[in-house]
C-alpha cells in the first residue's frame, strides 16, 4: 500500500478489535451455552438497547465531528476495558446455579454489561466512520470510504479464524 494512512488504519483496527471481537464472539455463547443461562434475558436486553443506539449514534457523531482521532483512542479503550471486564469478571464470578443465575442482582449486572457493551459497539462503529472520512480524498471518497469500510470489517472478521481454532484446541467449552 502507498498511502500509509491506509495501513496504519487498518493495523490500528486489528490490533485494537481483537478484545472486542474475542468478548463478542466467546462470551455469549459460552453464558448461553455452558453456563445455561437464559436466551430470553440477554434478548430483552438487546431489545432494548436497540433504541438506545439510536441516541448514541446521533451523540458519537457529534461528539466525534470535531476531533475523530482523540474520541477514538478514548471510546477504543474504554471498549477494551468493558471487553475485559466481561470476559474475567463476568464470565469469571457467573454462578453456577440455575436459581442464582436468576436472581435481581445478577439479572441486573448481566443486563448493565450487555447493554454497556452494545453501546460502546455503537459509539465506536460511528467514530470509526468520521475517522474515515478525514483521512479519505475528498475527490474520490466513495472509492476510499469502500475500502476503508472493507478494511474495518475484514479486521473485525479475520479474529474469528484464530479465536475458534484456540477454543478448539484447548477445550475451552469443556466443563
Amino acid at each position: 500500500m502507498k498511502n500509509k494512512n491506509f495501513l496504519i488504519y487498518g493495523v490500528f483496527l486489528f490490533i485494537t478489535y481483537s478484545a472486542f471481537s474475542i468478548d463478542g464472539n466467546i462470551s455469549s455463547v459460552y453464558l448461553t451455552d455452558e453456563l445455561k443461562f437464559s436466551k430470553e434475558s440477554l434478548s430483552f436486553v438487546k431489545m432494548i438497547s436497540a433504541p438506545a443506539n439510536i441516541v448514541c449514534s446521533i451523540l458519537s457523531g457529534y461528539m466525534s465531528g470535531e476531533k475523530p482521532f482523540t474520541c477514538m483512542r478514548y471510546i477504543t479503550l474504554v471498549m477494551i476495558g468493558m471487553c475485559c471486564y466481561n470476559i474475567f469478571v463476568l464470565l469469571g464470578n457467573f454462578p453456577k446455579k440455575q436459581e442464582d443465575q436468576q436472581s435481581f442482582w445478577n439479572l441486573v449486572h448481566v443486563g448493565t454489561t450487555v447493554l454497556v457493551k452494545e453501546l460502546i459497539d455503537n459509539f465506536w462503529f460511528t467514530t470509526s466512520f468520521a475517522v474515515i472520512t478525514k483521512i479519505v480524498d475528498k475527490r474520490v471518497a466513495g472509492i476510499h470510504i469502500t475500502l476503508l469500510a472493507s478494511i474495518t470489517n475484514l479486521s473485525q472478521f479475520s479474529h474469528k479464524f484464530y479465536i475458534f481454532s484456540l477454543v478448539q484446541k484447548f477445550g475451552i467449552f469443556y466443563p
